[in-house]
C-alpha cells in the first residue's frame, strides 16, 4: 500500500483532493506501516485474550474495568422460584415490562394509558404491582394463604422528640456518629439496635444499615427499618431499658468504681455486691417514681438520712387503696420481718386487713432502717382515713407512736405472738 502510494501506481476512484483527505490517507499510512504482513490466511483475532478466541467473560471483565458508573441496584436472583418469575421480576425492576405508559414512551399507540382494572391512575409497573386495589387485594389474600400477619396493621410508631429522630438527608461526621445517634434515639423509642450490611466501592464505604434488632435479616422485605418508622412489636418500658442489649454497657465511672475494687483484691462477686448495695436503692427509688407518676392513686414516699442513704420508704397503690376502703376497720402491723437486716440494715414492714372470705389481704409496704412515727403519718395522709383498730406485737414504741399518730384508733395485741412468746418462754 505504501509502495502503491510512494509510486504513484493506486488505481484511485479519484485522487484524494483537500488538505483533510491528504491528512486522513497520511494517518492511514502511518498505521500501515505497523503492519506485519507473515504468509498465510488472514483470521480475526481477539485481544482481550491471549489465546485470540473470544470470550464473554474477558469483554464483561473489560467493561467493568473501564466503565466509571456503577449500577444503582443490582437484582438478587434467588433460583427457588421458576425462572419466567424471575424474569417477570428482573423486566419489572428495570422498568421494561410494555405497561401502557413504558409504551406511550415508546411512541406505541395505545388507546388510553389508564389502568383498565382500576380506571384511577395510570398504567405503570408500580401500580400494577402495588398500588392497584387489585394487586393489594392479591397480595392480602396470598398473605392469609401463607399465614403471613399483615405488617401495615398495628405498628408502633416511637413517639419521641422530632431532634431526636432520624431524618432522611442529615449528616454526620462519622459512621459512628451515626451509629451513637441511631442508638440514643433507639433508647428514648424503646428498642434495641443491630448493624447491618453494608455497601463497599472500590475500598470506600458507600451504604450502612443500622436497624431493630427484630427487623430481620433483609431490610428490603422489612417493615421495622429506618425508613419505615414502624415497629410491629412492643416497645420496651424506659424503665428496663437498660436490660436490652445495645445499652448493656458500664459508664467509665462504673469502670473506675469497679478497677478500684479489684485493686482492693475483691473479686467479681463481692465487688458487684458492692455496687449494688451503692445503687440499688437509688433505682428503687426511681421506678416507684415513675409509677407514681404514670398510676392514679399511687402513693409513695420516701426519706434519706444525712449521708444520702435511704432510711424509710412506703408505698401503696390504688387497688390496695381500694382493699382499705373495704375491709379496713382493723388493720395488722407487723415489723417481724428482718430477713434483709444484715445486709440492708431494714425492716420490712406490711399493713394487712382482713376480707370477706377470711384471707389476708395488704394495703400498704413499707421499708424501714428504725421504727418511727413517720409511717403512721405517712400511712394516714395517703388514704385519708385512720383505721378503728389496729393489731401490732408488744412493743413500747409502736405502742407510743399509735398514740401519736393515730389517737381515735385502739390499739391492740396480736394473739400469735402472745402465745409464741408464751411457749418460748416455757409458760404453757
Amino acid at each position: 500500500m505504501l509502495e502503491g502510494w510512494i509510486c504513484g501506481s493506486w488505481d484511485w476512484y479519484r485522487d484524494p483532493s483537500g488538505p483533510v483527505e491528504v491528512a486522513e490517507l497520511r494517518s492511514l499510512l502511518q498505521l500501515c506501516q505497523r503492519l506485519v504482513l507473515v504468509p498465510g490466511d488472514d483470521k480475526v483475532v481477539w485481544g482481550l485474550e491471549s489465546s485470540g478466541v473470544f470470550s464473554v467473560r474477558s469483554l464483561r471483565s473489560h467493561l467493568v474495568k473501564n466503565s466509571y458508573s456503577q449500577p444503582e441496584y443490582v437484582f438478587d436472583w434467588n433460583n427457588l422460584i421458576p425462572k419466567k418469575v424471575g424474569f417477570v421480576a428482573w423486566r419489572a425492576v428495570l422498568g421494561r415490562l410494555p405497561t401502557f405508559d413504558a409504551l406511550a414512551k415508546r411512541n406505541i399507540p395505545v388507546r388510553s394509558t389508564l389502568c383498565p382494572i382500576c380506571g384511577e391512575a395510570e398504567e405503570t409497573v408500580e401500580h400494577v404491582f402495588v398500588s392497584c386495589g387489585m394487586a393489594q387485594t392479591m397480595w392480602t389474600l396470598v398473605a392469609q394463604w401463607c399465614k403471613m400477619p399483615d405488617p401495615s396493621s398495628d405498628l408502633v410508631i416511637p413517639q419521641v422528640n422530632a431532634s431526636c429522630k432520624p431524618e432522611k438527608g442529615m449528616v454526620f461526621e462519622s459512621v459512628d456518629h451515626a451509629y451513637d445517634f441511631y442508638c440514643e434515639y433507639a433508647k428514648k423509642a424503646g428498642f434495641c439496635v443491630r448493624k447491618g450490611g453494608s455497601y463497599m466501592n472500590e475500598g470506600l464505604l458507600k451504604s450502612k444499615y443500622f436497624t431493630c434488632s427484630k427487623e430481620g435479616h433483609k431490610p428490603a422485605n422489612s417493615y421495622d427499618s429506618m425508613a419505615e418508622k414502624g415497629h410491629n412489636h412492643e416497645m420496651v418500658h424506659a424503665n428496663d431499658m437498660h436490660f436490652v442489649r445495645s445499652n448493656r454497657k458500664l459508664t467509665h465511672v462504673q469502670q473506675d468504681i469497679i478497677y478500684e475494687m479489684s485493686t482492693l483484691n475483691l473479686g467479681p462477686v463481692k465487688a458487684f455486691n458492692i455496687y449494688e448495695d451503692k445503687y440499688d436503692a437509688e433505682m428503687v427509688a426511681q421506678r416507684i417514681s415513675g409509677k407514681k407518676n404514670c398510676c392514679d392513686g399511687y402513693s409513695f414516699e420516701y426519706t434519706v438520712n444525712t449521708n444520702g442513704e435511704l432510711d424509710r420508704l412506703f408505698w401503696a397503690d390504688n387497688i390496695s387503696k381500694k382493699n382499705y376502703l373495704a375491709f379496713g376497720d382493723i388493720i395488722s402491723f407487723d415489723a417481724t420481718f428482718k430477713t434483709n437486716l444484715f445486709r440492708y440494715n431494714m425492716v420490712f414492714v406490711q399493713f394487712t386487713a382482713i376480707y370477706n372470705h377470711c384471707r389476708n389481704v395488704i394495703v400498704g409496704v413499707a421499708l424501714l432502717l428504725s421504727e418511727s412515727i413517720w409511717l403512721l403519718k405517712v400511712f394516714l395522709d395517703s388514704f385519708g382515713i385512720a383505721p378503728k383498730v389496729v393489731v401490732t406485737d408488744q412493743d413500747p414504741a409502736i405502742k407510743q407512736a399509735i398514740s401519736l399518730a393515730l389517737p381515735n384508733s385502739r390499739h391492740r395485741l396480736c394473739m400469735w405472738h402472745i402465745m409464741k412468746k408464751l411457749a418460748d418462754k416455757n409458760v404453757l
